[in-house]
């Protein structure tokens, strides 16, 4: 985020007194834009971060940056031409013009400037408010200024539109890191010489060193073997990585593997845990962790198999009507290789085919015998704990059997009994006789699967011999 100031800073002033007249076009600045470069010097590899203003045309004078600040873990380890070295010790932040600022290789100093290039003949000087001048890192509110104003020293890039306002110089960190500056600036038109008014504007700029590479990582987990119900308390990972600023990630595309703190930064750990293995096939899963340009997959989880199973008969039901039927039903296990065996409840209920098999599907197939009872009757065919219900209906109630069919009495006549048989304990029945002389004495109507009729035979006064019946149903 940037911003116009609407006051000045320690040499605007002064220096906006300068200038004048109304700009032909705005000269607005944008924001401030950085090009890092690697560079090798003396055995050592540096990071050179060259940071310049851009702006909106390529026709912008810059006259004074003021109010810089830097902010970053190594803020005390820039290096410096002057003491060439890394080091926390005071060096100059007067430019080194003599050495070149441009180019594949640039000058391993540390510096901020107001446009300054080798060669240019002109200098760049400190705002005075900035002593001393050999400490490690600028104050707060320290700044430059072009000691020659008229001169091309701060103009514009006619191709880029930028201006060089400063280079930081650090040794190539063994992690990342990030170099956040901010200035503010005082800038004019430049249109066959410095046009004013002044204008004011604040940028800051963050960036990142280019670090030691992050080309390698190893995972290591305490155990890889789990058992087929699954981790009883999440499982460890080590993670090593490059050095302590190399980020990585760890991922697994198994759904039955679940990782928690799966990123981080440096060397670390994440844990992870794996759900119950309901299979009775021994399965695997990797963990691959990656940093930078280096993946590791070798983080290989095995889980043992579940015991084999019987998961389910489908149907779970069947239902028949008195008369009977065929059916079936289709049996799943955990795995090709678990075997089977189903047995039935009741006899009137059949297994014709399948009952034993191995695989992870088959079909069990089954006769319903016909039901002459009059109630509903219920049976199971079962496998491997899994049952598959089958409901008959009754038969209509009806009178099975009298018992016994006849007897015989003497001319005197007597008494006697029949039982009765129906296909239900709710069926009833209603006896009659087919002669007044056969009298029904209890039992002529009732309700159950057996009872019992009772009768009495009249005297019989004709010689002839005479018969009747009792009937029900």
């Amino acid at each position: 985020m940037f911003r116009v100031r609407s006051t000045t800073g320690p040499m605007a002033a002064s220096l906006a007194a300068a200038l004048f007249a109304t700009p032909a076009w705005p000269a607005d600045f944008e924001y401030f834009v950085a090009e890092t470069t690697q560079v090798s010097a003396g055995g050592q590899d540096y990071s050179v971060i060259d940071v310049y203003a851009q702006f909106v045309q390529n026709s912008v004078h810059v006259v004074n940056l003021y109010d810089a600040s830097i902010a970053n873990a190594n803020a005390t380890a820039f290096h410096h031409s002057d003491i060439n070295t890394i080091s926390s010790l005071p060096g100059t932040w007067v430019p080194n013009l003599s050495l070149p600022v441009g180019g594949a290789n640039p000058a391993i100093d540390t510096f901020v400037t107001v446009g300054g290039a080798a060669g240019s003949g002109n200098t760049t000087s400190l705002d005075p408010n900035f002593t001393p001048s050999n400490v490690a890192v600028p104050p707060a509110n320290s700044g430059w200024y072009n000691s020659n104003p008229p001169n091309l020293q701060g103009l514009t890039n006619s191709t880029t539109r930028r201006t060089f306002v400063a280079r930081f110089v650090v040794e190539t960190p063994a992690t990342a890191d990030t170099l956040e500056f901010t200035a503010s600036l005082t800038f004019a038109d430049y249109i066959g010489g410095v046009n004013g008014p002044a204008e004011f504007a604040t940028g800051t700029i963050s960036v990142p060193y280019v670090g030691a590479a992050c080309d390698s990582v190893a995972a290591v987990a305490d155990s890889t073997a789990v058992a087929a119900g699954g981790t009883a308390s999440p499982v460890s990972v080590a993670v090593t990585v490059a050095g302590s600023g190399c980020d990585w990630t760890a991922s697994s595309s198994e759904a039955w593997l679940t990782l928690t703190g799966g990123a981080g930064t440096g060397d670390g750990s994440f844990t992870f845990s794996a759900s119950a293995n309901t299979a009775a096939v021994e399965r695997s899963g990797t963990i691959t962790v990656s940093s930078g340009t280096a993946t590791d997959a070798g983080v290989l989880i095995t889980q043992d198999a579940a015991a084999c199973a019987v998961t389910g008969l489908t149907p779970a039901s069947a239902s028949f009507g008195s008369s009977g039927g065929s059916g079936s039903v289709t049996i799943s296990t955990n795995g090709g290789s678990c075997g089977w065996t189903a047995t039935s409840s009741a006899a009137w209920l059949t297994i014709t085919s399948g009952g034993s098999g191995t695989g992870e599907t088959g079909e069990i197939a089954y006769s319903v015998a016909s039901n002459a009872n009059a109630a509903i009757r219920t049976a199971t065919i079962t496998a491997g704990g899994q049952t598959h219900s089958v409901t008959q209906e009754g038969s209509a109630c009806t009178v099975t059997g009298l018992s016994p069919a006849s007897a015989s009495y003497g001319a005197s006549g007597g008494s006697g009994s029949v039982t009765i048989s129906t296909n239900g304990s709710s069926c009833g029945w209603t006896a009659t006789s087919s002669a007044a002389w056969l009298t029904i004495t209890s039992g002529g109507s009732g309700t159950g699967e057996t009872g019992e009729i009772a009768y009495s035979v009249a005297a019989n006064a004709n010689a002839a011999s005479r018969s009747a019946t009792i009937t029900a149903g």
